[in-house]
């Protein structure tokens, strides 16, 4: 009796035990489940007991029970799922996966056991085929839904011209396509479509970026998933692409993780817009989403534990509206034949009266989504929420309902402007200049007003000391005029900050023309000057450059550049102008004509004469290189040629290969302009400043203290034949040209200095193994000399006399180089015994 108790007890426990779990019989409809987002499974689960709830909905004795299987992402184990959903579980329908390539496999295995599959999240559009999946209706719009709903957007807005990015999978380019097909209809242009796989995040997202730059694209569409889209946006950042005057909308598939990213991830998205299919309206959603946390909680769901969302995330509620279709299209079966038995159903016997998707169509039926309208494709009718992220939070903008857009909010686009974009990029808008608000704009014009600073005081210094023997020597008129071709090229750095207009234009045609023209042009004469002098010598007429023959040349060899630029100028005179580099992408303002081959050929010609009086000036600087340089000023100038040519050459390419930046090829511009004419300054002025000063300096120091800096004379052994001692001051080359020949012959020379009446001496050369014989020109007489009478070398603390015995020597060398300078003819016997006394 005791075990009998025990036995009856725990029959009586058993049934108890069945009724809770099931509390009407055998009378369970059962329903397969297989979603692989938690939050579905869980809202479905929460959906289950307010369904079952519903007394008019089946009959009392009736209640739904969920079978769960979890699938997975492997499409073997699914397709095992399935088989036992229909063998061994005998489900009525299915709830598929959250993901359209599973759906697909899922929709493919139950049409050949005639279970209807509804999905909440699956959106692809080839799901809407019904000769492929006759069994599948879904209570989430369809991609072609979002798509058109997008172009429709678009068009809406004015805009015409888009770019699409698509992440290379069924979800990226379902949607890429549908926009691409509806973009037809509303005769939008798609300027790049571009796409890249989610397993290369590193080249692909840079790589569909630089594409989409470079298509000048401003409304960019992207279709993908929350990880690639950040991918993409953080090159979109640095290549100015999240800017103001672009527009990103972005596909539901990045939203739905929207609330899971960082704040440095929420800033990359500011300032987008979401399409979103529109959900959680009506009565029924407002009571789920009041007891979400406690419903579940309370539910059988096998996650109801690992809850951690406070309300319905996007797209649960779309799964839970699967189950009110379903549910009232059981109904609906049952009710439709009075001899219809819930067993029947069970068993599968009216399986052909279900018909996907006349069975689940509702025109007033109120879901936790609202109200389901389905198509006669299966396809959910439904309306979009535009959402616009700000600050952190996606807010209600707009929605989208039939083709019409009905505003809640103003849009905020990227860089936080609320004036809507154009859709394409104006050049004239874009296009880059440095104004002084740039750091570069504001280093162009300070370097030129200290350059123009410096050029002035310069020339009044020059002005002040124009009788100074060091000045005199190199000609203060033709200074002046070099001056005033660096000017130029100050003034050029102060112009070129700011838009470019008409006036600058043409400026910008003369300026460094100029500039480089007279320098250089006054500096060749300037060295065929000196050359004549040191190394012509025509015992005829022997002329001499005067300073209005050097400025002469000077002028005739600037003039053609001059004209060069006036004839562009008349021709097709260069306008402000937007350019774009190849390298960069960037549009910047220029000027330009409009015809390219006067551009091109005015501007090579230019080059080319510019060029060619480089290439003169190096002959000459070649040809001067050895006149002793405290005599002259060729080493000067041939520092400055040899300078710019080496400038040239680095910059040039630089400039013209379009390879920089604008920014970089302005401060390339800039910082060689300035470069060459300071070290033109420092080079042919300062230094000869430098030398006034000191020599001031240096008698001063005589007067006061005694202390000198003298020169000692030291004596080198001369030969015993040796009748007068001369002080040799330089050995020169001196060419004499014959009449019916094109060139020069060229004959060693020697001033010298005879110590007792202070005459200098023109003497030809010649060498006899260790001795040189001096041959005076035209006097006939003949002495031998050693190479090297005299050596004189600095000593400090030197005797007086020392200094004075230097000093004597070099006044009459400038003496005679004055005297030389004042003819315009001479002769050999002028140079052999004219008589300069110190």
């Amino acid at each position: 009796m005791h075990y009998l108790s025990r036995i009856l007890l725990l029959f009586s426990s058993l049934q108890v035990l069945i009724k809770c779990l099931n509390p009407n019989g055998n009378n369970v409809i059962k329903i397969g489940i297989c979603p692989e987002c938690v939050d579905a499974i869980n809202s479905i689960y929460l959906r289950l007991d307010q369904i079952n709830q519903i007394d008019s909905l089946i009959d009392n004795n009736t209640k739904l029970e969920f079978v769960y299987r979890n699938c997975g992402f492997s499409r073997k184990n699914l397709i095992n799922d399935l088989l036992e959903f229909n063998n061994n579980d005998r489900v009525t329908a299915i709830i598929g996966s959250s993901f359209s390539y599973l759906t697909i496999i899922t929709s493919l295995i139950t049409q050949n056991f005639d279970l209807p599959v509804c999905c909440g999240s699956s959106t692809s559009p080839a799901l809407a085929d019904k000769e492929q999946y006759p069994n599948f209706f879904r209570t989430i719009p369809s991609d072609l839904f979002q798509a058109s709903a997008m172009a429709s957007y678009v068009h809406e807005n004015g805009w015409s011209s888009i770019a699409i990015i698509g992440t290379n999978d069924d979800y990226g380019q379902a949607l890429a396509n549908q926009l691409t097909e509806s973009a037809k209809s509303y005769e939008i242009n798609i300027l790049v479509r571009t796409s890249f796989y989610a397993s290369d995040l590193e080249s692909g997202p840079k790589n569909v970026v630089n594409l989409v730059k470079d298509s000048d694209a401003k409304i960019i569409l992207y279709f993908g998933y929350l990880q690639d889209c950040l991918a993409v946006l953080k090159q979109a950042k640095k290549k100015g692409l999240l800017e103001q005057g672009y527009v990103w909308i972005i596909s539901d598939g990045v939203y739905a993780g929207y609330y899971m990213l960082t704040n440095e991830e929420k800033e990359l998205m500011e300032n987008v817009i979401f399409f979103v299919a529109k959900e959680g309206q009506g009565p029924i959603y407002e009571e789920m989403k009041t007891s979400w946390v406690s419903g579940i909680l309370n539910s059988l769901s096998p996650f109801r534990l690992n809850n951690t969302s406070t309300e319905p995330p996007l797209y649960t509620m779309s799964f839970a509206s699967c189950l009110d279709l379903i549910a009232y299209g059981i109904d609906r079966v049952l009710k439709s034949n009075s001899t219809y038995t819930v067993q029947g159903l069970i068993n599968g016997t009216y399986k052909s009266d279900f018909i996907v998707p006349q069975t689940f169509m509702f025109d007033n039926l109120i879901t936790p989504t609202g109200k389901v309208v389905l198509d006669i494709n299966g396809e959910r009718i439904g309306d979009y929420s535009i959402l616009n992220t700000l600050n952190g939070e996606a807010f209600e903008a707009a929605t989208w309902s039939q083709g019409t857009i009905y505003s809640i909010r103003p849009i905020y686009y990227p860089g936080g402007s609320t004036i809507k974009p154009k859709d394409y990029i104006d050049p004239n808008e874009v296009a880059l200049y440095s104004d002084f608000s740039t750091v570069v704009g504001k280093l162009s014009v300070l370097l030129g007003a200290v350059g123009i600073v410096v050029v002035l005081l310069v020339f009044i210094f020059y002005a002040l000391n124009r009788k100074n023997p060091v000045i005199v020597r190199v000609s203060v008129k033709i200074s002046y005029v070099l001056l005033f071709g660096l000017a130029l090229g100050f003034i050029q750095l102060l112009i070129m900050t700011g838009k470019p207009n008409d006036t600058f234009c043409i400026a910008d045609t003369f300026l460094l023309t100029l500039s480089f023209s007279l320098f250089y042009s006054f500096s060749f004469a300037k060295m065929v000057r000196l050359y004549r002098l040191f190394y012509v010598i025509n015992s005829g007429e022997g002329s001499k450059w005067t300073d209005k023959k050097v400025s002469l040349v000077g002028i005739l060899m600037t003039l053609p550049n001059v004209l060069f630029a006036l004839v562009w100028n008349i021709i097709d005179r260069p306008k402000p102008h937007v350019m774009k580099y190849l390298s960069t992408k960037e549009y910047y303002w220029t000027c330009r004509s409009s015809n390219s081959m006067v551009q091109e050929v005015m501007l090579g010609l230019i080059l080319t004469y510019g060029g060619l009086i480089l290439a003169l000036n190096l002959i000459m600087a070649f040809k001067t290189r050895d006149i002793p340089s405290k005599f002259q000023e060729t080493k000067a100038i041939s520092l400055s040629v040899y300078n710019v040519t080496i400038v040239m050459i680095f910059t040039i390419p630089i400039l013209t290969s379009n390879s920089l930046g604008f920014t970089s090829t302005f401060l390339v511009k800039v910082l060689s302009i300035t470069y060459i004419a300071f070290f033109n300054i420092v080079c042919m002025f300062l230094h000869k400043m430098y030398n006034i000063y000191v020599t001031r300096h240096d008698k001063k120091t005589v007067g006061q203290s005694g202390t000198v800096v003298a020169v000692k004379s030291t004596d080198v052994k001369n030969d015993s034949e040796l009748k007068k001692t001369y002080k040799i001051t330089s050995d020169v080359s001196v060419r004499v040209k014959k009449s019916l020949s094109f060139f020069s012959e060229t004959s060693r020379m020697v001033m010298a200095l005879d110590p007792n009446t202070n005459a200098i001496h023109f003497l030809s050369l010649r060498r006899n193994t260790e001795f040189s014989k001096l041959e005076a020109f035209g006097i006939g007489n003949h002495s031998l000399f050693l190479k090297f009478i005299k050596n004189f070398s600095i000593q400090k603390n030197a005797k007086t006399s020392a200094l004075k015995e230097y000093q004597q020597w070099v006044n009459v060398l400038e003496l005679w180089q004055n005297k030389i300078a004042a003819h315009t003819k001479m002769s050999g016997s002028m140079l052999s015994s004219t008589m300069i006394k110190s």
